[in-house]
């Protein structure tokens, strides 16, 4: 966004980082601690996350458009790997960004077999994975979506973790020096629209996915991601 930058805080880390281990899956087990994080995007000089089983991750998964990254903190640390999952100017310039439905939407059919890419490049890790656009809500929230479903996580699961970035918000738009006051009215609450998740739109992208021939295992293999990769990534993830 294009704000003037808020007054310089302390900052404690990634504000929207967690460990996507101990989630419910519909046969009754668990995800795995330490395999799949996610977070908004990470600073230079941050702490480790307290709440991380292992730190550094293995590999880093960075959604962002190429506009948006620079050198990433992370380099030199873990293997990081820049891979877009959206497409197009309004990927970085909010004003042009559609309500958060069509834009989940749009990620998952125009990302469709870069996501099955992605999940066959985690099947194949050994360490912890960490996943993060900006903010961690929106590129990260689908591709995480698809990961979780695709492994067997409840959708009540996948969506109660998609809106735990509520709480967290505000730290987030404070690390992304987004300074909302210096709008006005109608930008303002555009983007506190934006800035907030949507259950709805959450719910279309589970919907698609469960509506494809064999759930969301289905449409990950309808997009290429192969049989060795599925069960390997769900062993890896589930145990």
């Amino acid at each position: 966004m294009s704000a003037a930058p808020q007054a310089k805080r302390l900052d404690r880390g990634m504000a929207n980082f967690r460990d996507l281990g101990g989630l419910p899956t519909g046969d009754g087990r668990r995800t795995c601690d330490g395999v799949l994080y996610r977070s908004d995007a990470p600073h230079r000089g941050d702490p480790p996350p307290t709440t991380a089983v292992s730190w550094p991750p293995e590999l880093v998964l960075d959604l962002r458009e190429a506009a948006e990254q620079a050198d990433h903190p992370l380099a030199g640390v873990a293997d990081v790997m820049g891979i877009p999952l959206l497409a197009g100017p309004h990927a970085v310039d909010w004003r042009r960004l559609p309500r958060l439905e069509e834009l989940y939407l749009g990620s998952l059919r125009r990302a469709g077999e870069r996501i099955a890419e992605l999940l066959g490049l985690l099947a194949r890790t050994t360490g912890p994975a960490l996943v993060h656009c900006a903010a961690g809500k929106d590129r990260t929230g689908v591709l995480v979506a698809v990961l979780l479903r695709a492994a067997g996580v409840t959708r009540d699961a996948v969506v109660d973790d998609y809106l735990r970035t509520d709480r967290n918000v505000a730290a987030v738009l404070t690390r992304m020096s987004w300074d909302l006051t210096v709008l006005d009215e109608e930008d303002r609450l555009r983007a506190q629209h934006l800035a907030g998740t949507s259950a709805a739109a959450l719910t279309a992208v589970l919907d698609v996915l469960d509506a494809a021939p064999g759930g969301p295992a289905g449409w990950a293999s309808s997009h290429g991601a192969s049989d060795e990769a599925l069960g390997g990534w769900t062993r890896m993830l589930v145990g």
